[in-house]
C-alpha cells in the first residue's frame, strides 16, 4: 500500500512539473457572441481590445487573432507566439495573412501610441501582421535577443523621430520577410532605426519611406546584414537613401538585395561612413543597384571605412558623379571590387571614383568587372590625389569617356593606378588628367571584346573574343566563379576578362530544368524568363514562386506580397537546386545569379 501510494505521488510531482503544450487564446475582433473569454473560435476575445487582452493573459500561450483591425500598444510576452491571418474557425493549415488581414492599428488614446513594443524577452515572436498609422513608430523593440522572431509584417504610413517604421535596439534578432511602406522619420530612418545591435533583416522590403535626416530606408548605428532585401524609392536629406551605415560600428552586410529608384548627393542608395572602428567595414555581394542618383555615389558611397569589398553585383543605369565611391578608407586596407558589371549608366564622374587625401592610403582592386555601355565623361575607373587602384582581368569599353581621355584615368594628386591582363578602349588623343599617368603593365588589350548581343545588354563573351582565356588566373584575388556561377578558369588557357566567363551557347532540353527554379526550360521559352537565372528580374523571389503568385517574373516591382508564398516554397527550390546539381555549387549558381 505504501509503495502504491508512493507511486502515485511521484506520478503527480511528476506532472506538475512536466512541461505542457502551450496553450492556444483565441482573438476576433468581429465576433459578437460567445464568452469572450479566449478560450475557443466561438468564444474569442471581441472587438478592438481583443488581441491586447488575449496578450496580457502573460506567457506560455500561442495567440490566434482572426482577421479584423485590433487597437492598442501590443505588449508581447516571452514564450507567446501572435500568429495573425486566421479567419473564425480556421487552422494552421488554413492560416493565410494576405487574405485574412489582421491589422494592429495604434491608438491615440494610448501613451506610447505604438503598434507592437517588446523589451527583454525570450522565445516571443509575432507572425502575420498589418501594423500602421502609429505616431510613435510601428515596432519597437529593445535587448531582444536571438531567440524571439518577427516576421511576415506589413507596416505601413507610421510615423515617428527615427525608425518611424522600426527601431531595434540593444538586440541581435533576425526580422524576416517584412514590408515597410510610407513610413516617415522626422530623425534617422524612415523605414527602420538600428542601434547597439547585430541584426538580420531577411527577405524584408523598404519601399516609398522617407527621412528628414539619414536613412530613408533605414539608418544603421551598429552591426546588421541586410539578405535578399528590396529597397524601392525611399528618401532622406542627409546619407544613404535606401540604407545610411553610420560610425557605430559594423561590420554591414548586403546580400543579394536591389536598390531602384533612390537619389541623395551623400550615397544615392548606401552610404557607408565609418569613424575609425576597426569593424567599420562594407560587404557587398549579389546585388542590383539601378536607377539610383547621387553626386557621390549614386549606388554606394564608401567613406572612411576600414575595409569591405563588392562583388558579384550589377550598376544599371544610375546617374550622377559616380557610381560607386571609395572615399579616403583606412591605411592598409582593400577593397577588392569583383565580378561586377556596370553598364546604361550616365555618370558625369565614372563608374568607379577611388580617392585618397593622403598618399599611402589604402588600396582598391578591381578584379574580372566589366565596364560598357556607360555615356559618361569619365571612363570607368578613376583614380585621384593618394589613391591606389590595381586593375586585374578588367574589361571596359563603349563607354565614351570624353575626346582625349581613357577608360583607365589618374586625377590630380598622386595617385596610383596599376592595369593588367585587360581590355580596354583609347581615345585618342590621350592626354592624361595628372601628368601621373596609369602604369601600363602585362597582357593589355586594345581590341573590340566582341560580346554575345551587346545591343540587348548581354555582356557575356562570344565565341572567339579575343578576352577569352587571356586574363591572369594565378593572382589570389581572382574569383573561383562568375557573376553568373560559371567556374573560373576558363576552359582552355586561363581566365577570361571581365565578369563573365565565357558565353553559353548550347540548345536546352525543353523538358530540362536548368536553374533548377522549379519551371522547365520550353515554358522559360514561352513565358520569356531566362532559363539560366532562378530569379530573372532579381526581385530575390523564384520565376516559380512569382508564376505560383501569379506576379510577373519579368518585372522587379511586382512580387509576392507578405503571406502569398507557401511556407515550403523556399525549401522546395533549394532541394530542386541540390537534386539538379549537387551541395553548394548548386545553391550558387542558382541563387546568387546576378
Amino acid at each position: 500500500m505504501r509503495t502504491r501510494m508512493m507511486v502515485m505521488a511521484l506520478f503527480v510531482m511528476a506532472l506538475a512539473i512536466a512541461p505542457s503544450a502551450s496553450a492556444i487564446v483565441y482573438a476576433d475582433a468581429n465576433l459578437t457572441t460567445g464568452a469572450n473569454d479566449g478560450s475557443s473560435w466561438e468564444n474569442a476575445y471581441q472587438g478592438a481590445g481583443a488581441l491586447a487582452a488575449a496578450v496580457s493573459l502573460g506567457s506560455g500561450e500561442d495567440i490566434w487573432v482572426a482577421a479584423g483591425t485590433y487597437s492598442a500598444t501590443i505588449v508581447m510576452q516571452s514564450d507567446v507566439a501572435i500568429l495573425g491571418g486566421f479567419t473564425n474557425g480556421g487552422t494552421l493549415e488554413t492560416r493565410d495573412p494576405a487574405a485574412n488581414v489582421s491589422i494592429i492599428s495604434a491608438s491615440a488614446e494610448d501613451a506610447k501610441e505604438m503598434c507592437v513594443y517588446g523589451a527583454s524577452l525570450t522565445n516571443a515572436s509575432i507572425d502575420g501582421f498589418t501594423l500602421q498609422n502609429a505616431a510613435g513608430r510601428g515596432l519597437y523593440l529593445n535587448a531582444m535577443n536571438s531567440t524571439n522572431s518577427v516576421s511576415n509584417l506589413i507596416i505601413q504610413n507610421c510615423v515617428a523621430g527615427g525608425g518611424a517604421g522600426i527601431w531595434v535596439a540593444g538586440s541581435s534578432l533576425t526580422i524576416s520577410d517584412c514590408v515597410v511602406t510610407g513610413c516617415q522619420g522626422s530623425d534617422n530612418g524612415g523605414g527602420a532605426l538600428i542601434t547597439s545591435s547585430t541584426v538580420v533583416m531577411d527577405g524584408c522590403s523598404f519601399i516609398g519611406n522617407s527621412s528628414t535626416a539619414g536613412g530613408g530606408g533605414a539608418f544603421v548605428m551598429q552591426g546588421a546584414t541586410f539578405r535578399n532585401c528590396t529597397f524601392d524609392a525611399n528618401t532622406c536629406a542627409w546619407l544613404g537613401a535606401g540604407i545610411a551605415f553610420w560610425s557605430a560600428g559594423g561590420p554591414w552586410e548586403v546580400e543579394g538585395c536591389t536598390f531602384k529608384n533612390h537619389s541623395w548627393d551623400t550615397g544615392g542608395a548606401i552610404c557607408a561612413w565609418g569613424g575609425g572602428n576597426a569593424t567599420d567595414t562594407l560587404n557587398v555581394s549579389d546585388s542590383y543597384f539601378e536607377n539610383n542618383a547621387g553626386y557621390n555615389g549614386s549606388a554606394i558611397l564608401m567613406k572612411s571605412v576600414a575595409g569591405g569589398s563588392v562583388a558579384n553585383t550589377k550598376f544599371v543605369g544610375n546617374a550622377g558623379n559616380d557610381v560607386l565611391c571609395i572615399h579616403e578608407t583606412d591605411v592598409d586596407s582593400h577593397v577588392p571590387v569583383t565580378n561586377c558589371l556596370f553598364t546604361g549608366n550616365t555618370e558625369t564622374g565614372s563608374c568607379l571614383f577611388n580617392y585618397e587625401a593622403d598618399a599611402g592610403g589604402g588600396t582598391v582592386d578591381v578584379v574580372n568587372c566589366t565596364f560598357a555601355g556607360n555615356p559618361g565623361v569619365g571612363g570607368a575607373i578613376v583614380d585621384k590625389a593618394g589613391a591606389i587602384t590595381n586593375v586585374l582581368n578588367t574589361v571596359a569599353w563603349d563607354n565614351n569617356p570624353g575626346a582625349g581621355r581613357r577608360d583607365y584615368a589618374t586625377d590630380a594628386g598622386t595617385p596610383t593606378l596599376y592595369v593588367n591582363y585587360s581590355l580596354f578602349q583609347e581615345y585618342p588623343p590621350v592626354e592624361e588628367l595628372n601628368p601621373n599617368p596609369f602604369i601600363d603593365g602585362t597582357g593589355n588589350l586594345f581590341v573590340a571584346p566582341e560580346f554575345a548581343d551587346a545591343a540587348n545588354d548581354d555582356y557575356r563573351l562570344a565565341s572567339g573574343s579575343p578576352a577569352l582565356d587571356t586574363g591572369n588566373a594565378s593572382d589570389a584575388l581572382v574569383p573561383a566563379d562568375d557573376l553568373l556561377g560559371a567556374a573560373r578558369p576558363g576552359t582552355v588557357a586561363g581566365v577570361s576578362m571581365g565578369a563573365y566567363e565565357e558565353a553559353v551557347e548550347s540548345v536546352l532540353d525543353p523538358e530540362g530544368d536548368e536553374d533548377g527554379d522549379g519551371l522547365t526550360n520550353g515554358e522559360e521559352e514561352t513565358i520569356g524568363t531566362n532559363p539560366y537565372l532562378a530569379d530573372t528580374d532579381e526581385d530575390t523571389y523564384s520565376d516559380k514562386q512569382e508564376v505560383d503568385a501569379n506576379t510577373d517574373p519579368l518585372d522587379p516591382l511586382d512580387f509576392p506580397a507578405a503571406g502569398e508564398l507557401p511556407v515550403n516554397s523556399v525549401a522546395v527550390m533549394l532541394l530542386a537546386l541540390l537534386s539538379l546539381c549537387g551541395g553548394v555549387v548548386a545553391l550558387k549558381k542558382g541563387v546568387c545569379a546576378k
